[in-house]
This record gives structure tokens, C-alpha cells and sequence, in this order.
């Protein structure tokens, strides 16, 4: 056995049960009425109800006064309703689908699969409807030949108001031929030679998917048995009538346990419970056809009591049997249930793993470590260990020349305005008087004072570039003017970089003043 067809088929499936009964219930109600067996008359009441299953919907008598309804004309609708099914199913299901797949714009490999997957699925339910159908087709097709002589005269057993080897039988005999050739005999062969084609790929899964409904239910070996079942339901629903009287029943019970056996021998199910099943059904087909033999060889007609306690044996039987199976369906279904729910949690467990796997990597990517985060953007500043980052401003020195070759981690931050330690001077408010120059700390040696800034409005005073620096202690002459001297009114501003108050070509530094125009401009 395919170990991988085995896996994947053992999964919970009613399908087959479903054949199972549907095989049972077309034997028994052909069984029931297409022999010449007196049933009790309650049974054959509810037999009456489950002849659907032959396409027998209505009663053919009950038209008979809007139009003549015969043998003929059932004969004739029969043998259409393939080929209208055939038409519903292509114009209805595959024609749509393909017109869809037209119209769509997507990949032409992906319309080619989805083409060839609807072709296969239709070709799947054209099978399931034949399946269907063909105990049904085949009976009334082949009963065309079974007749009865009754005072010299030969009757049609289906319709006893229509006589044999007449003008008309004989037409519909001779056409019949063809008919056969396509139904009773042309369908089993048709499939058993597909399948016999693919039997070596029968576990892939598009021929799987186009003929599996022939072959799914059974083992490897076994591949073959429905074409078993379909000669066990023709044997049984259509030549078992070309026998006649009590020899029909007694080769029927031959045949039934021909086939039991076969079933016990063969056990060609996957699943237990359908091998089961399919014993039970066998067994209960027996039995009807034992109870049958009794009730033939039963000279005398038995009384009511009898024939009510017979009804309720033979309907508690079917009865029983169809519960069986609803119990067993119910059971299949629960485990497809719990099954789809296990895979919607593991696929939802999955979901989540991945999800999380992906915010993982995304705060990894957004969290670098501290020798990828730097300085700065545009900094190629280099950690060493122990090292404190140092930050732009500090590296870069506000108020220092910056060359190209000095390093910016060694070079010592520049103090802030005025004495080192001591922080910025206030600014003072917008045209209120400047602070005192003696106010300011006095500056280190060799550093020139700084004065006060003017009043608002005031001329600004320069500073000559030739001022001496006073020495160590001795007296500060006024800002600006050399040796003391007042600038006049409305002087020259010293050019940028001249002697001003932080000396010659020191810039301009965070927290220092520029004096122009009379207005103070913080550079902070």
C-alpha cells in the first residue's frame, strides 16, 4: 500500500458510507417491487417511498389523464436524463468557470491550472452523476426483453397493457441494442479501462481529483472493486428479472453470498467502519431475500396480524440501517470538525510565531548597539573603550580654531564666556541699560577685559589694533580706546577679526556679544 495515499485517505469521509447506502436502498426497492415476491403490504408501502433513489419521483400511472404514459415513454426519458444532466452540468458549472478564468488577467500559467483543475472537477461530477443514475438506466433497458406469457399472449412484465414481439417492441428492441452497449455494459467497462490506464499514478493528485470518486475508498490492490460493485448492483436491480419465479430469488441468494464473501475475503475498504458498513448491507440484503423465499414457498396468504408483525421486522431492518449510518456520519463529521479546528489552530499558532519572529528582527534592526549608534550623522568618531561619547559641540569648539589635523577627542572644551567655571552673562532687556564692566570677573593673565555693552543707542566704541596690553596689575584703561583715550562719536566698528574684546582672531563663540550699530546680538 501507498503509504502517502494511505495518510492522506484515511481521513475522516462520509462520501463513501453514502455510496454504501445508496447502493442498499436501490437494491432493496428494486428487489421489493421488480419481483414476483409477496411482500407484507406495509413494507411494500415503505419501500414505495425510497424508490427516489431510482429517479422514480412521481408515479408514472398518475398522469395517465393528462397524457398516456407507458412503458415506452418511461423508457425513452430514462435513457435521456444522462445526456441532459451531461448539458446542465457543462452550461451551467463548467462553461461559467471558464468564461471567469477568460476574463481574468492574471498569470496565464496560474488560468492554465485553474483551467485544468475545473475541467477535472467537472469531469468528477459528470462521474458522480452516472454513478448515480446508472442502476436505474440499466434496469429499465434491459427489462425491455423480460416478458411473460399469460394465455398464449406475452406481456411486458414493466407495463402489463403493452404486449411483447409486437410491430413496436420490436423497434424499440433492436434500438435497445445500442443502448445497452452505451449503459449496462459501455459504463463499468468505459471506467475499469480508465482506471486500469492510470492504475500506476493513481496516488497523484490530479488524477486524483478527476477519477478519485472511482477508487478513493479502497486500497491500492483493491483499486478495481467498484467496478465489482457496479456488475453486483446490475446483477441485482436487472438480470436477476430474467429469471423467472421462485429461481429468481433462490440466484439471487447465491449471488448475495458470492459477494459477502468476496467483501469478507477482499476487505477492500481503507476505512474499518466502511468495510463494515458495506458487510451490513450484504447482510440485510440476505435477509430480505431469505424472508422473500420464505413468504414464496408459503402456499396460503397469511392473515393481517402476520403480515403487520412482518412489516414491522423487515422495516425495523432498514430503519436500523439507516441509522447505523447516521450515527456513523455523525461521527465522521465531528472528526472533520475537530480536525479543521487542530489545523486552524496549529495555522493560527504558526501565524503568531512568524509574527513575532518578525517583530523580534524589527526591533533588532531599530535598537543597534552602542558601537553602531556613533556620535552623530557624518561622524566618523571611533569608541574606545572606556571612552565617553563626546558631543558635537564639544568636539567641534565653539570659539576655537579648528584644524585639520587635531584630534577632536583630545582637544579640551573651551570655558564659557568670562572666567572658566563661571557661566554666560545675562542679556540684558531689550533697551535697558548694559551691565558694569567692573561686574565682570576680572579675566586671566593675558587675557584683554571685556566691557560692558552700550546703552541702546549709544555710539559704538572701537578698539585700535595696536593697543598694548596693560601689565600684570596694573590699571584697565577704558574698552576700546588705547591708554584711555575716548573715541569719538560715530567711529569706525573694527572689522571682523580685528582687536576687539577677545582679542585678535579669536571669532565670535557661543555667548559672546558683537557690537554694531548700538545693538546687542547674542551668539549663543
Amino acid at each position: 500500500m501507498d503509504p502517502e495515499r494511505f495518510a492522506i485517505h484515511t481521513k475522516p469521509n462520509f462520501t463513501y458510507k453514502m455510496k454504501i447506502v445508496l447502493g442498499f436502498l436501490q437494491i432493496t426497492s428494486n428487489f421489493a417491487f421488480e419481483l414476483s415476491v409477496p411482500y407484507p403490504t406495509y413494507y411494500r408501502r415503505f419501500t414505495q417511498a425510497l424508490k427516489i433513489v431510482n429517479l422514480e419521483f412521481l408515479e408514472w400511472a398518475s398522469v395517465d389523464c393528462v397524457a398516456t404514459v407507458n412503458y415506452y415513454v418511461k423508457y425513452v426519458v430514462l435513457i435521456l436524463v444522462p445526456p441532459i444532466l451531461f448539458l446542465i452540468l457543462f452550461f451551467g458549472y463548467y462553461l461559467p468557470s471558464l468564461y471567469r478564468d477568460r476574463r481574468d488577467l492574471t498569470d496565464d500559467t496560474e488560468r492554465l491550472i485553474r483551467n485544468d483543475n475545473n475541467r477535472r472537477r467537472f469531469f468528477k461530477l459528470v462521474i458522480f452523476t452516472i454513478f448515480l443514475i446508472y442502476p436505474s438506466v440499466s434496469a429499465v433497458v434491459l427489462r425491455l426483453y423480460v416478458c411473460q406469457k399469460i394465455a398464449n399472449v406475452h406481456y411486458l412484465v414493466q407495463d402489463m397493457t403493452l404486449k411483447c414481439y409486437t410491430a413496436i417492441w420490436y423497434k424499440f428492441a433492436l434500438a435497445n441494442i445500442v443502448v445497452i452497449l452505451v449503459y449496462p455494459i459501455g459504463i463499468p467497462c468505459t471506467f475499469g479501462l480508465i482506471l486500469w490506464k492510470y492504475r500506476s499514478v493513481l496516488s497523484h493528485p490530479a488524477i486524483r481529483m478527476q477519477l478519485g470518486f472511482l477508487y478513493d475508498a479502497y486500497t491500492t490492490k483493491d483499486w478495481w472493486f467498484e467496478m465489482a460493485d457496479m456488475a453486483n448492483k446490475l446483477f441485482m436491480t436487472s438480470i436477476l428479472a430474467f429469471f423467472p419465479g421462485a429461481s429468481a430469488i433462490a440466484v439471487g441468494m447465491v449471488w448475495t453470498i458470492l459477494f459477502l464473501n468476496l467483501l469478507l475475503y477482499r476487505q477492500p475498504y481503507l476505512r474499518k467502519g466502511d468495510d463494515r458498513l458495506h458487510l451490513i448491507s450484504q447482510t440485510e440484503i440476505f435477509l430480505y431475500i431469505l424472508m422473500g423465499w420464505i413468504l414464496t414457498r408459503e402456499s396460503s396468504e397469511f392473515d393481517y396480524t402476520t403480515d403487520v408483525l412482518l412489516s414491522i421486522v423487515l422495516i425495523a431492518l432498514t430503519v436500523g440501517f439507516l441509522v447505523y449510518f447516521i450515527l456513523q456520519t455523525t461521527i465522521v463529521i465531528r472528526k472533520i470538525l475537530r480536525d479543521r479546528a487542530q489545523k486552524q489552530f496549529l495555522e493560527l499558532e504558526r501565524r503568531l510565531e512568524r509574527e513575532s519572529s518578525d517583530n523580534k528582527e524589527a526591533d533588532a534592526i531599530a535598537s543597534p548597539s552602542v558601537a553602531e549608534i556613533g556620535v552623530g550623522a557624518g561622524q566618523d568618531m571611533e569608541l574606545q573603550g572606556g571612552e565617553t561619547p563626546v558631543t558635537p559641540h564639544a568636539r567641534l569648539g565653539f570659539g576655537q580654531s579648528s584644524s585639520a589635523g587635531s584630534s577632536p577627542v583630545s582637544q579640551p572644551p573651551v570655558p564659557p564666556f568670562g572666567v572658566p567655571g563661571a557661566g554666560p552673562p545675562p542679556v540684558p532687556p531689550f533697551g535697558g541699560p548694559a551691565p558694569s564692566p567692573h561686574s565682570l570677573p576680572t579675566p586671566p593673565f593675558g587675557v584683554p577685559a571685556r566691557s560692558a555693552a552700550p546703552t541702546f543707542g549709544a555710539p559704538t566704541r572701537t578698539a585700535a589694533p595696536s593697543a598694548p596690553v596693560p601689565p600684570f596689575g596694573g590699571p584697565v584703561p577704558p574698552f576700546g580706546v588705547p591708554g584711555g583715550a575716548p573715541v569719538p562719536p560715530g567711529g569706525p566698528v573694527p572689522p571682523f577679526g580685528s582687536y576687539s574684546a577677545r582679542g585678535v582672531g579669536a571669532g565670535i563663540g557661543p555667548g559672546d556679544y558683537m557690537e554694531s550699530s548700538g545693538q546687542d546680538h547674542y551668539h549663543g
